[in-house]
Parts: C-alpha cells; sequence; structure tokens
C-alpha cells in the first residue's frame, strides 16, 4: 500500500489471492454438492422409472392370474375347488424370475393355492391393513380397493381382490416380487456414471471459483467506490449528487457473472444427465420388452384357448376388442396387432388414429431398422391338444415409440432442476459457517441493499420536491444509513480478508439458524409418507375410518407443539439453554426412532405427541436464545433466520423424504428424521453459553395483556378471519389431504414429496417481494383480503383439474395466497399496539399493562395455532361424509367465509379507529 492509498502490484496480487481463495472455498463444496446430488437422483430417477414398467408388470401379472380364477368361478369352481391355481402360480413363477411368492387366500385367511411355501415366508410381512383394504372388512368397509401395491424393504407385494360371481369379496391373490436384482441392474448400469460425475465436479468447481473469484474482486471495487463517494459528500450534498447508480458501475457486469455461473451449472448437470441417459437406456429398453412381453402373453392366452378348441386363426372374432382392452392396460405400448399368418392383413389398434397408419409401416417394415417402434412379436400356437390348430403361424406383434423412451428419460432433467435449487438450499444451511468466513458474504449484502437503496433514491428524491423539509430530513436521515451501512461492511470485507474470526454472537446466530433447519427437516421429511403410514394404523377400538385414524396422530403432534410455547421460556430460565436444546434434540430423535415400530394408532398418537413437544421446545428455545444474543435494533433480523431456516427445510424436506421412503422403506426413513434431530443436539452443544435476558425484552404477558389483545377489532378480525383459515388450509392441504390424495391417485412418495415443493417454492419466491411491496405502498389490508381469496381459488383448482398436476397447481397457488397474506398480517397485528406503547413509554400509569407489539405478535402465533389443532379433525370429518374431494371443498368454503368475514371485519375495525380519531 502507498502512502497515498493506492495499492501496489504485490497488493493487488494478494487481494486477488485472498478473494480467490475466499471464493473457491464456498464454490467447491456448492460445485461438488450439486454434482454428487445430481448424480444420486439420476440413479434414483432410473431405478425409478424401472420399478415403474415392473410394477405395473405386476398388476397384469395378478390380473392374468385373477382373470383365471374367475373364469373357474362362472364355471361354478369356488376357490377350494380350483386344483389348477399352484400350476397357474408355479407358472408365472417361471415366466418371471422376480416372482419369488404367491398364494391365494380365503376372506377367513386361508391359504387354498400358494408358490412353494411363500406364505408362510412373507405372509408375516403384510401389514394387517392390506388385506383389510382388499376385502373391504373393518373400518375400511367404506371404502375398499382392488388392487393395492406396497413396497417393504426389498420386496414388492401386489394384491389382488378376488370377486365371486355375484361380486362379492371372497378372496385376496398376493403375489411378492424380489426388487433387489433389478435395483443392483439399476445402479450397475449408473456406475460408469462416476467417473464423469468427478470429472464434471472438478471442472464445476474450478470454474465457479474463478467466477466467484472475478465476482467478487468487482463487487469489493464497487463497495469501495461507493463508500469513497458517498463518504465524501455530506448529507447537505444528497439532493444534488448524481444518480446513486452511477456512484457504483458495473452491477450488470457483476449480474452477467451470476448468470454465467448459473448456466454453466445447469450445462454441466445436463451434460451428466445426458451421458447418464445413454447409459440407462440399454437396461430401459429391456424393460420395455419384457413390459410388452407381458401384454402379449395376457393377449396370446387368450387366442390359445380358441386355437385350442379347434377355431382356425383367420376365423376369430372379437380380436380387435380384445387387443383394445389390454392395451387400455398398458400405457407405455403404442400399439397391438394380431396376424393370422405372415401374408395377411393385420388387426391392429393403437393409442391414437394418427399413430394407426405409423404402426401399418411399422409392421410392413419389419427388420428393414425401423426407427419409430420399438418391435416385439411373438408366434402363437394352439395348446396341447388344439389338434388342426396348431402349429399355425399366426402372431402377435407390439410396437413401443422410441419417442415415449426418450420422454421417459428426459424426465430426469426434472430432478435436475430440483438437485440445483435442493443442492443450493443445503449449500446455504449446511455451510453456514464457511458463508459467515467469506468475504462473499459482505459483497452479496452490498448487492442486494444497493439495489434497493437505488430505488428508495428515487423515491425519497420525488418526496423531497413535493415535501422539501421533511422530504430532506427523510433523505438526509436515510444518508447516514447508507453510510454507516457501506463502512459496517466494507469493514467486515476487510476483517474476513486478514484472516479475521467472526464475532461470536454471529457464529452462535448461523448454529442457531443449522439447528432449526434441521429440526424442520426432521419433520418436512415426514410429508410424503406419514398420512399413508398412519392411515395403515390399527384403530384404538373405535370403528373409525382410516383417513381419521390418519388426522389423529396429526392433532396430537399439533396440539403439542401449541402447548410448547409458554413452556419452552419456562425451561429456559431454569435450565441452561444449550443443555435445554440438546436434551430436546435427543428426546425427539429417540421418538422417531421408536415411531416407526407403532403398530397401533393409540401409540403412534402417544409418540407424535412427544415428538410436537420436542419439536415445539427446540423452535421456542432457538427463538428465546435469539432474544437473549440480540438487542432491539438487530432482533427482528434475528429472528427472520428462524422463518427461513424452516422455509429452507420445506424446500428440502418433501422432495427428499419421498425419495428416502421409497428407495429406503418407512424404518430408515424414520431413522433419517431422527439422524437430523441428533445432528442438531450436536449443534447444539456447540452453542455459546448465553447470559439471561437483557433490559429491554418485556415481561411476559398477563391476562390483562391478553384480554386487551382479545379486545382489539383488528388483531381479532386478522387471527381468526385469515391467520386460522390459512392454518387450517396448510395443514389440511399440505400434511393430510395431498398426500393421501396422490396415494389414491397411484402416484408413488416422490410424486408427493415433488408436488409439495411447489408450495414451499411458491411462498419462497413471492413472500418477499410481498414484503417489500406492502411496505412501500403502506397497504395492507388488501394483500391479506387477496391472499384469503387466492387461499380459497387454490382449493378448487386440485377438484377442477383433477390428478399430480391439479395437486400441484392447488400448491403452488396456495403457497402464492398465503404469501401474500404472510407478512401484511404481522404488520397488522404489531400496528395496533404501536401507538398504546409508545404513550405508555411516554407516561407510566400505575397499575396501567400496556400491550407491546413484541407480545402482540407472540399472542398472535399462539392463537393462530388453533387452525393447525382443528385441521385434522376438520378433514377427517369431511372425508367421511362427502370423500376427497368434498374434503378440499369444504377447506376452500373455510375459507372463502374467511375473506367475507376479514372484509368485514377490517371496515368495522377501520370505521372505530376513524372515531377515535375524531374523538
Amino acid at each position: 500500500m502507498r502512502s497515498d492509498g493506492t495499492r501496489t502490484p504485490a497488493g493487488h496480487a494478494a487481494g486477488a489471492w485472498s478473494h480467490g481463495m475466499s471464493a473457491f472455498r464456498v464454490a467447491a463444496p456448492v460445485a461438488w454438492l450439486l454434482v454428487l446430488l445430481s448424480a444420486l437422483l439420476i440413479g434414483l430417477r432410473i431405478e425409478q422409472v424401472m420399478l415403474e414398467f415392473a410394477q405395473s408388470r405386476s398388476l397384469r401379472t395378478a390380473q392374468r392370474v385373477s382373470d383365471q380364477i374367475a373364469f373357474g368361478y362362472r364355471l361354478g369352481l369356488g376357490l377350494h375347488d380350483q386344483t389348477q391355481l399352484p400350476v397357474v402360480l408355479a407358472r408365472q413363477g417361471a415366466q418371471d424370475t422376480e416372482l419369488v411368492g404367491g398364494w391365494v387366500a380365503t376372506g377367513d385367511g386361508e391359504v387354498v393355492a400358494e408358490l412353494g411355501q411363500s406364505a408362510g415366508r412373507y405372509a408375516g410381512a403384510l401389514h394387517g391393513s392390506w388385506t383389510a383394504r382388499l376385502m373391504g372388512s373393518g373400518n375400511h368397509a367404506d371404502a375398499p380397493v382392488a388392487s393395492l401395491v406396497r413396497q417393504q424393504g426389498a420386496q414388492m407385494f401386489v394384491g389382488t381382490a378376488l370377486l365371486d360371481p355375484s361380486g362379492h369379496r371372497a378372496g385376496v391373490l398376493w403375489l411378492v416380487y424380489d426388487l433387489s436384482a433389478l435395483r443392483a441392474a439399476a445402479w450397475s448400469v449408473i456406475r460408469p456414471l462416476w467417473p464423469y460425475a468427478l470429472a464434471v465436479g472438478m471442472l464445476l468447481s474450478l470454474a465457479l471459483g474463478g467466477i466467484g473469484m472475478a465476482w467478487a474482486l468487482l463487487t469489493g471495487r464497487r463497495l469501495r467506490q461507493a463508500g469513497s463517494a458517498l463518504g465524501a459528500a455530506e448529507p447537505e450534498d444528497a439532493l444534488h449528487l448524481p444518480e446513486l447508480e452511477r456512484a457504483a458501475p458495473g452491477g450488470r457486469r457483476a449480474g452477467a457473472l451470476l448468470a454465467a455461473a448459473m448456466l454453466l451449472s445447469f450445462a454441466a448437470l445436463t451434460l451428466l444427465a445426458w451421458q447418464g441417459r445413454q447409459l440407462a437406456k440399454p437396461l430401459l429398453l429391456e424393460q420395455i420388452d419384457r413390459n410388452a412381453r407381458s401384454v402379449l402373453s395376457m393377449a396370446q392366452e387368450q387366442v390359445q384357448r380358441a386355437l385350442s378348441l379347434g377355431i382356425p386363426a383367420d376365423r376369430l372374432v372379437g380380436v380387435d376388442a380384445m387387443l383394445q382392452a389390454e392395451l387400455e392396460t398398458a400405457p407405455e405400448v403404442a400399439f397391438l396387432a394380431w396376424q393370422s399368418s405372415p401374408d395377411s392383413a393385420p388387426v391392429l389398434v393403437s393409442q391414437t388414429r394418427a399413430s394407426a397408419s405409423e404402426a401399418a409401416r411399422a409392421l410392413a417394415a419389419a427388420g428393414e431398422g425401423d426407427t419409430a417402434f420399438r418391435l416385439v412379436r411373438q408366434t402363437v400356437t394352439a395348446l396341447a391338444g388344439g389338434g388342426a390348430a396348431a402349429g399355425s403361424d399366426a402372431s402377435l406383434s407390439s410396437g413401443t415409440t422410441f419417442a415415449y423412451i426418450d420422454a421417459r428419460v428426459r424426465a430426469v432433467l426434472i430432478d435436475l432442476a430440483f438437485a440445483i435449487l435442493v443442492g443450493l438450499v443445503l449449500a446455504r444451511e449446511m455451510l453456514g459457517a464457511t458463508w459467515q468466513r467469506s468475504v462473499l458474504k459482505p459483497y452479496l449484502d452490498f448487492s442486494v441493499l444497493w439495489a434497493q437503496w437505488c430505488r428508495q433514491a428515487r423515491r425519497l428524491r420525488l418526496q423531497a420536491d413535493v415535501a422539501h423539509r421533511a422530504g430532506t430530513q427523510r433523505l438526509h436521515d436515510w444518508w447516514q444509513d447508507i453510510r454507516q451501512t457501506l463502512q459496517d461492511l466494507a469493514a467486515q470485507a476487510a476483517s474476513v480478508l486478514r484472516g479475521e474470526q467472526p464475532n461470536a454472537r454471529a457464529m452462535a446466530l448461523t448454529r442457531i439458524r443449522l439447528l432449526v433447519f434441521l429440526t424442520a427437516l426432521s419433520d418436512e421429511l415426514l410429508r410424503p409418507f406419514f398420512t399413508v403410514f398412519a392411515s395403515e394404523m390399527q384403530p384404538p377400538g373405535l370403528a373409525i375410518s382410516p383417513t381419521t385414524v390418519a388426522v389423529l396422530p396429526v392433532a396430537t403432534f399439533m396440539l403439542t407443539l401449541a402447548l410448547a410455547q409458554p413452556l419452552g421460556p419456562w425451561l429456559a430460565r431454569r435450565v441452561a439453554m444449550r443443555w435445554a436444546l440438546f436434551l430436546s434434540s435427543l428426546a425427539g430423535a429417540a421418538l422417531l426412532l421408536a415411531t416407526a415400530w407403532a403398530q397401533d394408532a393409540a401409540t403412534l398418537m402417544l409418540l407424535r405427541a412427544g415428538s410436537g413437544l420436542a419439536y415445539g421446545l427446540l423452535l421456542i428455545l432457538a427463538q428465546t436464545a435469539i432474544v437473549r444474543l440480540t438487542d432491539s435494533r438487530s432482533r427482528g433480523r434475528g429472528l427472520v433466520e428462524v422463518a427461513a431456516a424452516i422455509v429452507a427445510a420445506g424446500v428440502c424436506g418433501p422432495a427428499l423424504g419421498g425419495l428416502l421412503v421409497q428407495r429406503l422403506g418407512t424404518t430408515l426413513a424414520f431413522a433419517a428424521c431422527a439422524l437430523c434431530l441428533g445432528m442438531a443436539a450436536l449443534v447444539s452443544i456447540s452453542l455459546p453459553r448465553l447470559q439471561h435476558e437483557s433490559s429491554d425484552v418485556p415481561p411476559a404477558l398477563g391476562w390483562r395483556g391478553m384480554a386487551a389483545i382479545l379486545r382489539n377489532r383488528q388483531v381479532m378480525a386478522v387471527t381468526w378471519y385469515a391467520a386460522v383459515p390459512a392454518r387450517l388450509a396448510a395443514v389440511a392441504l399440505l400434511v393430510v389431504v395431498t398426500p393421501l390424495y396422490l396415494q389414491a391417485q397411484g402416484e408413488s412418495a416422490a410424486v408427493s414429496g415433488r408436488v409439495l415443493l411447489a408450495y414451499f417454492l411458491a411462498f419462497m419466491i413471492v413472500a418477499p417481494l410481498v414484503a417489500r411491496w406492502s411496505d412501500l405502498s403502506g397497504q395492507r389490508r388488501s394483500w391479506v383480503v387477496w391472499g384469503c381469496a387466492l387461499s380459497a381459488l387454490a382449493c378448487g383448482l386440485m377438484v377442477l383439474v383433477g390428478g399430480a398436476w391439479g395437486a400441484a397447481l392447488c400448491c403452488a397457488l396456495l403457497g402464492v395466497a398465503q404469501a401474500f397474506q404472510s407478512a401484511p398480517q404481522l404488520v397488522l397485528v404489531t400496528e395496533a399496539f404501536e401507538a398504546s406503547s409508545a404513550q405508555a413509554q411516554g407516561a407510566s400509569l400505575a397499575g396501567a399493562q400496556t400491550v407491546t407489539p413484541a407480545q402482540a405478535l407472540a399472542a398472535f402465533r399462539f392463537l393462530e395455532r388453533v387452525g393447525s389443532i382443528l385441521a385434522p379433525f376438520v378433514v377427517a370429518l369431511a372425508v367421511a361424509r362427502l370423500g376427497m374431494d368434498g374434503a378440499v371443498l369444504v377447506v376452500g368454503a373455510l375459507l372463502a367465509l374467511g375473506t367475507l368475514g376479514l372484509m368485514t371485519g377490517l371496515r368495522a375495525a377501520q370505521a372505530d379507529g376513524v372515531k377515535h380519531a375524531m374523538a
């Protein structure tokens, strides 16, 4: 450094080195996390596609066996009289090596036929409610199912209800498939992808580190330029300075560097996905061929029966109808065709009329390198004893378009987008300490704040022109705040570049945010599968529906979570904070581990009640710790960290939870949730010893204060007409309805996780924008009202659109709607008591208890939990009376009524305010 303050070449080199090392310390972990998570998700996605093919094939096998049993029923043979069933099961086992067990049982559980000794080996793994759902017995009498697919470890159980000629359920058929060979084949194909992943990870980390260094150097120069330009001017010169953007040029170049980093990351991951597609395509083609053969085998058995009766192949009637029926069960097959001889015209049915001509050309050009369809052909001969029909050259053919195959493989790009998002969020939360020690943090804070300051400058200059004295004073005060903030950011960046450690308070806040993230993640991982898991529990001695059984543990969790809110501060005054957090984390982890082994609803409710207490204590203790670590000026920003960590867990948890339960099973998925709380316990131990609450923290809210809050019309209108219905809708739709609705639609837990992700993504994107716009406009009521109205509309979308897309649209719009009302409703609550609190500070009246905005907010948070507690019961009652779609409409109706009540209540509160002002 020269005496005039400019840097020497050696100083520039040292600065570039410091910036580069700081950038690489962040970029390298992010790049490796993105690449490894993407490679893992590519493998899981390919395995999932293979399992979907295997599941459709197994359902067709079960249908084939049940059709033969139904044929025996039509001949007057009961289950005990159909002695050919062991032979039928053995033939299916010979055709499919993954079929390791199967049996036919009567309604009372008596096994009448089995494949080997499989009933004794695998029947114990069946959950009691599975057979009850197929038979329509017990609490499943109102909602029986025709077929059921469940995974238990490495086995897949496929069940089908057997109907007698009168339509009554007389028995069940269970088939057991071993998925270990299929999964091993999937991962053996993906194994060559890992060298590519390592190479991509190395190159991406270097590229992102270089871009990060360039961005850091550019932003550091902008920070110094802004500090010099604003530091040299006095506040009185604010009106005469040039536009604020000119004080720190280069913003567009910095934005271009960030865009380049994102595009480079996506390009690298797309290359990795393409390589995974190439590696997995042969295995997927084999699965598609096996599925096509299973479809042809079902049609072949029906044709063989006719040929065995001596009917000539070219005289068969109804072949087109039979092929159409088989085609409807196999959406992956584009067409089916029957030819009585090689020279005869084919009887062809296709999924669409447009593909019929293409299918005919493909059949005619078979073996000549046609690339539009992948063809599978089977020769059909009569069964033994078929007489003259035996030895026929008739054939059945199927075709699957390569476009369909490519579309299934391209679906991995959706998971890539998810991998990028989740990877960034996980990197932000798990690398919080590294981020605190990086110079990128103050530079990113400067970039975000500078863009806000430039927008504020234009508005404040306009106000100064309209109202010169008041506007000029606001501009001067704002100018001083900017100068002080720039000095703080520059000092923070310089401290990092000198290698100094961040202050203990900042590191403690970072660890608390990580603890909250891990705590919330332990619960968010449960979302895609917990209600399905709970619905299969044995009810507590009552004749209640599976939906009611599913919502009871959710209700107990929400109840104890609410009760833990006042218990947390009481515990914090008697036990050291880090030990209270440590013990709560360990207790929560133990309860989650025990939950995986629950066998009845009563035990599950008890365990979830304990989990709710531990979860609630961890959250309130974390907020209490933030209160002790911060003062009144920084407490708001500290508490925002809790909400940000919970939203981050909501982004990662549902999708990851769906993948975990599908790959590892329910027990290990619960273990993963417990592991999150175990990690939270380790984080809590690293917290410093916290002092007792500072003197500026308000006293506890008494009964008089609560009565004052309950008498405030504005707060009560927002609480009971907006916040409580919003909580009810969030719990009802996200925790209960959506997972059960998608499971009834035949979707997997992984799909449920991706659908639930739409809510958190929408909320995360929209909430900061709404908070900023509502602050700029000063309008709060309209945002809250629009949020309530959009929530009601979201419920209608799930019913109108239907399926996974309808559920995704519902969750996304619900996230937008609740983002509309989240921040504005909090301001409406706190501003109702700001004036009275200020008056009380100016003139303390003996014996009077005033309510501070912080106390009003705490009471509001406690009261809105009523919606979370009521939601499971509302859903259970609505589903029992109106079905799943009816329950969604009931929630929408409650939100619509809340919207009307809110409009009326806010109008009345505004009228009261005008009367008090005139008085």
